[in-house]
């Protein structure tokens, strides 16, 4: 019986017996699978390994270290769903693997499927080195804009690491960089909305103080409306208001609703952000 489960014919029977409510059936199951080795086999111990066995949960992934390069892709398209963020137990297992073998999560940000791309991305992310962020500033300018978007989404997920980095992609040439790294920026809460402040307050480039502008008053963070407030409430001169240095003469229909008391701040931004967009 032992040598007939030795053989790869006999996965779809070890994946069956890894549910089994056996704790001893389980381990010896997976310890099948693992001197099997195929990629089915290490496939079905990817599969199993989100369990509420403990102990079942630290065998798998002794044996899955031992087959990072395969299991992370495994992992990574177990975890990634058509809609919302990845599912975040195999996210986790992925990240652990994908820190024993740099740059095989990066590869799969290529990969023709959205949901797959988010998930490597995730990872990516999680994983946090600076090898992995050089690789994905180097994405972020990407020409295709699939790919260009999940490095920035990845970047994001970094976190403070890496603001400096979203800092430096808003003086892309390529105007869609700068937006998509606006947003992320604006996403990532209080640390980012603090550097596009520090931006628009400094920035010659107008289509990036516009691009700021838009993000903040679209941002559903308070800290976003408040902050924008702020900066163009400083710069405002009688009946006009100034951003990116450079004066925007304001429509009478503005001018009534940014003198009316009870009117939203966010509508007033709302209009702001045409106004500088037009210029």
């Amino acid at each position: 019986m032992a040598g007939r489960l030795a053989r790869p014919e006999a996965v779809p029977t070890l994946r069956q017996r890894l549910q089994d409510t056996s704790a001893e059936i389980n381990l010896a199951a997976a310890d099948a699978l693992a001197n099997i080795g195929t990629e089915e086999a290490i496939a079905a111990l990817a599969e199993a390994s989100v369990t509420r066995n403990p102990e079942l949960g630290r065998r798998i992934r002794q044996v899955l270290y031992s087959h990072a390069a395969v299991a992370v892709p495994i992992l990574v398209r177990l975890a990634a769903r058509r809609e919302g963020a990845p599912e975040p137990s195999y996210l986790e297992v992925a990240t652990e693997l994908a820190r024993a073998v740099p740059g095989i999560a990066e590869q799969m940000l290529g990969d023709g499927s959205e949901p797959i791309r988010r998930a490597a991305a995730a990872v990516l992310g999680s994983v946090g080195d600076a090898e992995a962020l050089r690789s994905l500033v180097q994405k972020a300018s990407a020409h295709d804009a699939a790919a260009r978007q999940t490095a920035l989404q990845a970047l994001g997920d970094m976190g403070q690491e890496a603001l400096g980095a979203l800092a430096g992609l808003l003086a892309a040439s390529d105007p869609s960089v700068r937006s998509s790294a606006v947003d992320v920026l604006v996403e990532m809460g209080d640390p980012g909305i603090a550097v596009l402040v520090d931006q628009l307050q400094s920035t010659e480039n107008r289509e990036l103080a516009s691009a700021i502008c838009v993000g903040l008053a679209g941002s559903a963070a308070p800290a976003g409306t408040r902050a924008l407030r702020e900066v163009m409430a400083a710069d405002r001169r009688d009946d006009t208001w100034v951003a990116a240095g450079q004066p925007c003469e304001l429509p009478p229909e503005l001018l009534q609703i940014l003198r009316r008391r009870e009117a939203r701040a966010e509508v007033a931004l709302a209009l702001v952000r045409r106004t500088v967009s037009r210029q």
